[in-house]
């Protein structure tokens, strides 16, 4: 989209990461509409940092599903929802339904 910018990263993320993307929020200091990082380690989940949260998706080819913040999720818990939501999805039925609520 023209005039919204945001910078795409993958990354093997650590709690230090999260704790730099709480920062980031804290201080204001995400330059455009967001940053987005993906991991490495567990496919399709991304963590979009805007100016306002921290957020924790699962994006796959088809769909894109929130998981929570993360101020509601550790890393640990965003991967394993990441995990069961992608075979929910893969089983034909809807993960949305099968989320953990942390929020």
């Amino acid at each position: 989209m023209p005039g919204i910018e945001y910078r795409r990263e993958t990354l093997k993320l650590t709690p230090p990461h999260v704790k730099q993307a709480r920062g980031l929020v804290a201080r204001g200091e995400v330059v455009g509409f967001c940053i987005e990082w993906a991991d490495e380690t567990c496919q399709g989940l991304v963590l979009r940092i805007s100016r306002t949260a921290a957020t924790w998706y699962l994006r796959l080819r088809a769909k894109t599903f929130r998981l929570g913040t993360i101020e509601t999720l550790t890393l640990e818990q965003a991967r394993n929802q990441a995990h069961h939501a992608r075979a929910t999805f893969k089983a034909g039925k809807n993960p949305r339904f099968g989320l953990e609520v942390y929020q």
